[in-house]
This record gives structure tokens, C-alpha cells and sequence, in this order.
């Protein structure tokens, strides 16, 4: 894989996270104006899924940050500092 194929790869990853986001955000926004309830013995957390919501919007961030690293660095958007001693 080219080095160009390989930034053009991450760039395509980053598209398909950014949607993932965007739609993960507009169901947590549905989630949160749920309340919990119990109903003939089944019950219905919607505050206790939270925790788990918030770890997978946090693994998909991290991916994005990851990503965008390694982006910058394919493409060259980094300077070498010199020490003169």
C-alpha cells in the first residue's frame, strides 16, 4: 500500500466515524429523555445504560484522535526542531 492509499484508507475511516458519531449522538439524545420504569417485572434502566454509552462514544473518540495522528504524520504536517549545542 502506497503512502497515498494508506492516508486516502485513514481518511475513509474518519469519514465513517464522524457519521457513527453524529448518528450515536442523536440516539443518546433520545436515550436521555427516557425515564426508568418498571412494567409486569421487567425493568427498563435507561440511566444505568449510560455508563456503557459513554464508554463507547469515548472508544470512538479516542479512534478519531488516534486516526487524526496518524493522518497528520503520513502526510508530513510535523517539524523537526534542531538543538545547536
Amino acid at each position: 500500500m502506497t503512502d497515498q492509499e494508506t492516508i486516502d484508507a485513514l481518511k475513509t475511516r474518519k469519514t465513517a466515524l464522524l457519521a457513527e458519531i453524529v448518528a450515536f449522538g442523536a440516539a443518546t439524545s433520545a436515550l436521555k429523555s427516557k425515564p426508568s420504569y418498571s412494567v409486569d417485572g421487567q425493568s427498563f434502566d435507561w440511566n444505568g445504560a449510560r455508563v456503557s454509552v459513554t464508554a463507547y462514544r469515548k472508544g470512538l473518540m479516542d479512534e478519531l484522535r488516534e486516526i487524526n495522528e496518524l493522518i497528520s504524520l503520513a502526510q508530513g504536517d510535523w517539524e523537526v526542531q534542531d538543538v545547536i549545542v
